[in-house]
């Protein structure tokens, strides 16, 4: 799915044979952008931007997503505290775990569409 139109169907349909959207699992595509969109039409692409600190899912008025290049990270309350981030090709990434809102939507999800460098790789500058 990349569109939020399709999403919406897909959480439509799973809802009424599972009762909850988050029963299934489905593979989301979010194009990357770097600042928030400003588009709203649900023919729009999922999109996820960079605020110089973590990635925003934008649906549902943006979700924050925390990333740890290290790999997904959990809090002392084993509560998943950043998503871990890896590079599959040139512009493609996807996060680890799955994205997971209970009542909601149960994702994977691959970006595309990411510049190279990611912004959020850490780069060393040498003069």
């Amino acid at each position: 799915m990349k569109t939020i139109a399709e999403l919406q169907e897909w959480c439509a349909a799973v809802e009424d044979e599972f009762g909850d959207a988050a029963e299934a699992v489905g593979l989301l595509f979010a194009r990357f952008q770097q600042c928030a969109p400003t588009g709203t039409g649900i023919e729009q692409d999922v999109v996820i931007s960079w605020d110089g600190e973590q990635l925003v899912l934008e649906l549902f008025g943006g979700v924050p997503l925390r990333l740890d290049m290290n790999g997904p990270r959990l809090s002392l309350q084993n509560d998943l505290d950043a998503f871990g981030v890896y590079q599959v090709a040139p512009g493609l990434w996807h996060l680890t775990p799955s994205l997971n809102l209970p009542g909601v939507l149960h994702m994977f999800v691959v970006l595309y569409d990411v510049p190279s460098p990611a912004p959020w790789e850490r780069q060393i500058i040498t003069g």
